[in-house]
């Protein structure tokens, strides 16, 4: 079978943020002082629920009226499911979950995210082994709907053709439409991970020592910043600096 070049559908958002440190002994210093060897207590970075800059419920109420049957809150019956990953031993309790469906879904939950400076995190396929991707009151944007996929073999970038996929889709479903062409497409090996994550970590791939990662055989990349900007970008497209935040929508390999 001849590789084809994929054309990936990624959301991924990355932020930092610093944890109150636990209260420590402290220690005598030369001068007689009583100070703490650990580093000074700081608030946290974002504010989650229970905090005074934390959004009221009708700012929620409004997201779910925007996005009709997309927003689950705890107290629905679908939480419980909303929130299991595959590494089940991250699981987290996320304040609300958004199911989005495009580019405008995550520009919509990434403004309210900045505009009330949210921990919002993002799930594909939720096989982040430290569990990235979810997050005790986060807005958690969840990518599981975004299923499209769409084979190209009469690209001028390969000769083989190219695929575009959303991130919501697993390597099984990647490769069973591949498959239908008799082309291959590298990729990871465990067959429910999404490829998102997979290939911003370069993608291993049982076919790589032939072809290359998977970020090698990447063409295209389609990306929703935090700004709420949708650029795409390829080698010979777009560059943009988007710093430490950074959500990604679509790709081309």
């Amino acid at each position: 079978m001849r590789p084809c070049a994929l054309v990936l559908t990624l959301v991924l958002t990355w932020s930092t943020r610093t944890m109150s440190d636990p209260a420590s002994p402290k220690v005598s210093h030369e001068d007689g002082s009583k100070k703490s060897n650990r580093q000074r207590k700081f608030t946290p970075a974002r504010n989650f629920p229970g905090m005074p800059g934390f959004p009221p419920q009708t700012v929620f109420k409004q997201l779910a009226l925007e996005l009709k049957d997309k927003v689950v809150f705890p107290v629905d019956e679908s939480f419980h499911v909303a929130i299991l990953r595959h590494n089940l031993r991250t699981i987290r309790f996320p304040y609300v979950v958004v199911y989005v469906d495009d580019a405008q879904d995550i520009k919509r939950v990434l403004k309210l995210g900045t505009d009330h400076n949210l921990m919002v995190t993002i799930q594909s396929s939720g096989h982040s082994y430290i569990g990235r991707s979810t997050y005790d009151g986060c807005i958690q944007i969840n990518l599981g709907k975004m299923k499209k996929r769409t084979v190209n073999l009469n690209s001028e970038r390969n000769e083989a053709g190219e695929i575009t996929v959303e991130s919501g889709n697993s390597w099984l479903e990647v490769y069973t439409e591949v498959d239908k062409i008799q082309r291959v497409v590298v990729g990871g090996s465990a067959h429910t991970v999404a490829m998102g994550g997979y290939t911003q970590g370069g993608g291993h791939s049982p076919i790589g020592r032939a072809l290359g990662l998977a970020v090698d055989n990447l063409l295209e990349a389609t990306l929703v910043l935090v700004d709420g900007r949708v650029v795409t970008v390829s080698e010979k497209g777009q560059v943009v600096q988007v710093g430490w935040l950074l959500a990604w929508c679509e790709c081309t390999s």
